[in-house]
């Protein structure tokens, strides 16, 4: 967590993600101290649940009294959006960011924190995913002759394990055209589905 020691000093300061995903920056060149977090929305509600979050990031932050601007991302065609409330450096107190942060990890409570199952097909291929945070844990790759390869991101991090082309191929296509970020209903299939599979 951030130490109390006064007048930030000029410098970059960026203790990367703490415990609850909340991250921590500070521009020297303006002098303006960030506290961000992504937040995840529920891909069947995501466009009325973006605003209706938006609106509760407004309110809570009028109520603290201590931030000096907030804001969201954009949303247009992802499932999640970036949270960021700014002080300016005299307003960096220990106190502040605190009390900053508590609501921070309030409003994450709100996240959609489920794991999706999927089906997409990209040409004559046909891939099964399971993700969390729309990350990949999981994925069955059924190619145009019938063949079913199985791979998941628990067996790729094994140190002995082998990159997968497949694996690495296959993100990239549904991150390249935008699937990942554009999850409709006709896409969701049931975990017994896509348990069967794998």
């Amino acid at each position: 967590m951030i130490e109390d020691k006064g007048r930030w000093r000029s410098r970059i300061l960026f203790t990367g993600k703490d415990k609850d995903g909340i991250c921590y920056y500070y521009s020297p060149s303006d002098h303006h101290f960030f506290i961000n977090r992504i937040m995840y929305l529920d891909p069947l509600r995501y466009e009325k649940e973006y605003e209706e979050r938006k609106y509760q990031l407004k309110v809570r932050m009028q109520q603290t009294g201590v931030a000096d601007a907030w804001g969201i991302s954009d949303c247009e065609s992802s499932l999640s959006f970036k949270a960021s409330v700014r002080l300016y450096k005299r307003n960096a107190t220990k106190k502040n960011v605190c009390q900053l942060r508590d609501v921070m990890v309030d409003l994450a409570k709100d996240d959609f924190n489920r794991h999706l199952f999927t089906r997409f097909n990209l040409g004559d291929e046909t891939v099964y995913l399971e993700t969390l945070h729309y990350k990949c844990i999981r994925m069955v790759h059924v190619s145009a002759d019938g063949s079913i390869e199985r791979l998941s991101l628990q067996e790729l991090q094994k140190e002995t394990a082998q990159p997968s082309e497949t694996w690495n191929r296959v993100i990239d296509q549904l991150c390249e055209d935008g699937i990942m970020d554009r999850i409709g209903a006709d896409d969701l299939i049931d975990q017994d589905t896509f348990e069967h599979m794998f």
